[in-house]
C-alpha cells in the first residue's frame, strides 16, 4: 500500500505538506493541494484516519446529523444530500459519520465523546433542540438550513424563499391570478422544517403583494393515497389556472393524472415545480422547475466547515445559494 512518503515524493512536496492537505490544519495553495490530491489518486493512497487521530487528537470525521423520525416521511431528497455530502467529505480527506437524532440526545453524545471534528445538520427546523447541544459544545457546526436562532453557527442552504417568490412572480407575469400550491402533508408541516416554512411563507407574501389568489393544499406522500388526494385537490380548484408543486412524491403522480384525464399542459393548466436538480435530471422531470443544486449546496457546506477548522475565530458564515429555473414548456398564459 502507498504511504504518505510515497505521496510526498510523487507530488514533489514534503511529508508535512501532505499532512496539512489531509488534516486541513494549515492552509496550502490550491496548486499544491491539487498536486497532492492528484498524487493520492495516482497511487491509490487511502489516509489512515485512525493513525492520524492518535497523533493529532482529531478524528478526520464529519458528523452528519439527520432527524428521520419514526413514521415520518423520508424524503427522496435526503438520500441525495447524504450522498453528495459523503462525496464532498471524502474528496476533502474526511470520513463521514451519519447520526439519526430527532431530539438532540445523539448530538450531545457525539459532542461529548469527540466522535467527529465538526457537524453538519440536515432537516433543520425553525426551533431545533439539536443545535443547542452543538452550540454549547463549541464544536464547529454548519446548519444546512436556517433555524430561527442561529446561535452563532454557520448556515448554508438554498434560498427557498427566493425560489417561491420567483415562481409566483413567473406565473403572475403570464397573467395567472388564481394559483394552487400543493405542498407536503400536515404532519410534515407541523415539524416546521425551515425550507418548507420559508417556501410557503414567501409564496404567501408574494401573492398578497401582487394581489393574487393563492390557495395552499397539503397532499400525502403515501403511495396508496396520493393519487386520490390529488384527484380531490383538482376537483376542488375551480377556476385555478396554475399549479405550484412543492412535494416530490406528488410531481410525477400529478403528471400521470393529467395524462389519464387527457388534460393538456400548459393549454389548460400551467405547472411549475420545486425540486432538486439531481432528481430532476435523473427522473426526467416533465414540468418546468425551480431547481436547487444539491451538489453545490453540500460542497459549500463541507468547505465552510473545513474553513472553520482552519480559521476557528472567524465570524459565522451565512450563505443562501440561488436555485436555477429550468423551462420545460409547461407555463403559458391562461
Amino acid at each position: 500500500m502507498s504511504t504518505i512518503n510515497d505521496v510526498a515524493r510523487e507530488a514533489g512536496v514534503s511529508k508535512t505538506t501532505v499532512s496539512f492537505v489531509l488534516t486541513g490544519f494549515r492552509s496550502v495553495s490550491k496548486e499544491t493541494e491539487a498536486k497532492v490530491r492528484a498524487a493520492m489518486d495516482k497511487l491509490g493512497y487511502v489516509a489512515n484516519h485512525s493513525a492520524q487521530s492518535l497523533s493529532t487528537s482529531k478524528t478526520n470525521t464529519i458528523g452528519v446529523i439527520t432527524s428521520n423520525r419514526q413514521g415520518a416521511y423520508f424524503e427522496l431528497a435526503r438520500g441525495a444530500y447524504i450522498n453528495w455530502l459523503s462525496k464532498a467529505a471524502t474528496s476533502a480527506g474526511y470520513d463521514m459519520l451519519i447520526v439519526n437524532d430527532p431530539d438532540g440526545t445523539a448530538t450531545a453524545n457525539v459532542c461529548q465523546s469527540h466522535k467527529a471534528d465538526g457537524l453538519i445538520f440536515l432537516d433543520v427546523r425553525r426551533k431545533d433542540s439539536r443545535i443547542l447541544y452543538a452550540a454549547k459544545s463549541g464544536i464547529p457546526t454548519v446548519c444546512l438550513g436556517v433555524p430561527d436562532d442561529r446561535m452563532n453557527l454557520d448556515v448554508v442552504d438554498t434560498d427557498f424563499g427566493h425560489a417561491a417568490s420567483s415562481m409566483v412572480e413567473k406565473l403572475a407575469s403570464e397573467g395567472h391570478n388564481k394559483i394552487c400550491l400543493i405542498t407536503l402533508p400536515q404532519p410534515i408541516l407541523d415539524q416546521e422544517l425551515n425550507d418548507t416554512f420559508r417556501f410557503i411563507q414567501s409564496a404567501n407574501k408574494t401573492s398578497q403583494r401582487l394581489g393574487l389568489n393563492l390557495s395552499i393544499r397539503t397532499c400525502t406522500t403515501d403511495t396508496e393515497k396520493i393519487e386520490s388526494e390529488l384527484d380531490d385537490i383538482l376537483s376542488m380548484q375551480a377556476g385555478t389556472t396554475a399549479y405550484i408543486i412543492q412535494n416530490e412524491s406528488a410531481i410525477l403522480v400529478f403528471h400521470h393524472l393529467m395524462e389519464i384525464r387527457h388534460v393538456p399542459i400548459p393549454e389548460q393548466y400551467s405547472v411549475l415545480v420545486s425540486c432538486e436538480k439531481q432528481m430532476s435530471d435523473a427522473l426526467y422531470m416533465p414540468f418546468s422547475a425551480w431547481q436547487n443544486d444539491v451538489q453545490l449546496v453540500t460542497e459549500t457546506a463541507v468547505k465552510t466547515l473545513i474553513n472553520h477548522f482552519k480559521h476557528p475565530k472567524r465570524k459565522p458564515q451565512f450563505k443562501l445559494l440561488q436555485g436555477q429555473y429550468m423551462d420545460r414548456g409547461t407555463i403559458a398564459s391562461p
